[in-house]
């Protein structure tokens, strides 16, 4: 008999990252597989349409209007830990943990689920919760951890998710990598890459179409950036590169999609706007903001380029991929186990807006190895991103700690 029937997932953001875009894909897949599925978070109403989509029941989670579940951990954020602010700050930290156990405590003992999945470790505290009440938990890890100044988060998280959860699902061997440099190997860790299904492998609507859609020129040769505006996407190299290929390549035209990360103020923005708005640019850029449908912008496009300055997963590599689009990214760690140069994708360095351009050029005037990128790199995303396998293995393993925390509830009674 399968006693594995609820299951209570935690969302710990507002927008629509690549985490919540993945979630979506495991609620689909649960709900398949015959589970009731349960999502704790702060979106509203409309953000919530991808899992109400895939048949899960959405509850609030934020705590007198505040998203508690959302703690300064990932490695974009910058908070102070020393003086007076620092103080501040960790005792700010440390009652969101409690009033996070609290919040999904609550729902735990509402619905009783039989595994509580926190989406990403940001939200510690649900495996926190978890295991106070007796609850199977597993945890994704999607990306790097807080760098901090002394590595004592780092270290206290590494342990705090090796403790508290029963499953740890990481998307890469870095990802991984970052908990057992503490703990050492542990047989909860497992490696399972990103998700694709069949809406990313579908190429039915035509690029000029799309393109039309889009608002882009027709005649011109389309290059795009996802990631927004921000630094360690790499949006100024991005602008940088495209005043390059404009002067060396006639019809071309460049477009970013993303939010913006910082305020008007912000210098990095300010610079962005200013470079993106000089007359070599001037009809052959674009800022999209945050759009609702990336597949289509990619199918419409020539070329993806990933210009990050600091290493983390790139799913729209995998995204271009999947429709059989050539990349242009910088190597990172992660680039570099990633895409293989010259085979699947081009690799240049870190800020290095010439190669960058040069790459992109390339791949503009040679249509026949962009073929060849995308062909590969189309391969490589069905045989290794499979939403259907990768999702597969994951309910799997799920499944796995449920039976043995149930098998092991029963012997004890």
């Amino acid at each position: 008999m399968n006693s594995f029937k609820k299951a209570l997932f935690i969302d710990h953001e507002y927008g629509m990252s690549g985490a919540t875009v993945s979630l979506g894909y495991l609620l689909e897949a649960f709900r398949k597989k015959g589970i009731s599925t349960y999502v704790l978070t702060p979106k509203g109403i409309q953000e919530q349409a991808l899992f109400l989509s895939a048949g899960a029941e959405c509850i609030s989670s934020l705590f007198f209007g505040r998203n508690v579940l959302r703690l300064y951990l990932h490695f974009i954020d910058a908070s102070p830990t020393l003086g007076f602010k620092g103080i501040v700050f960790v005792i700010k930290e440390f009652l969101k943990v409690l009033c996070g156990i609290w919040v999904v405590g609550k729902a735990i003992l509402k619905i009783r689920p039989d595994l509580v999945y926190t989406n990403e470790y940001v939200s510690i505290q649900a495996s926190i919760a978890g295991k106070l009440l007796c609850t199977p938990a597993a945890v994704h890890i999607r990306s790097r951890f807080v760098e901090g100044n002394f590595g004592l988060r780092r270290m206290l998280l590494s342990y705090a998710i090796a403790m508290c959860n029963d499953l740890v699902v990481a998307i890469t061997e870095f990802e991984a990598r970052q908990i057992t440099r503490y703990v050492g190997k542990n047989p909860k860790i497992h490696v399972v890459g990103e998700f694709l299904d069949d809406k990313n492998f579908n190429q039915a609507e035509g690029p000029g179409e799309e393109k039309t859609q889009w608002g882009f020129p027709e005649k011109c040769r389309i290059v795009i950036m996802l990631g927004g505006i921000f630094s360690i996407k790499g949006t100024l190299d991005f602008i940088k590169a495209a005043e390059i290929v404009v002067e060396r390549y006639g019809d071309v035209f460049f477009a970013v999609a993303g939010p913006q990360y910082h305020g008007q103020d912000d210098p990095y923005f300010i610079k962005c706007q200013e470079l993106a708005a000089s007359p070599r640019l001037k009809g052959r850029f674009t800022f999209l903001g945050v759009t609702k449908n990336n597949l289509s912008l990619i199918r419409c496009c020539d070329v993806l380029v990933s210009p990050n300055t600091k290493t983390h997963f790139s799913r729209p590599i995998i995204e271009a991929w999947a429709c059989g689009k050539p990349v242009v990214a910088t190597a990172t760690e992660h680039t570099r186990i990633l895409v293989e140069h010259g085979i699947n994708g081009l690799i240049v360095d870190i800020g290095d807006c010439s190669g960058m351009a040069d790459a992109i050029v390339r791949l503009l005037s040679d249509e026949a190895l962009s073929r060849e990128l995308g062909e590969n790199g189309h391969a490589k995303a069905r045989r290794e991103f499979g939403s259907g396998e990768n999702t597969r293995r994951i309910i799997d393993l799920c499944s796995e700690v449920v039976s043995r925390k149930a098998g092991s509830r029963t012997r004890n009674l």
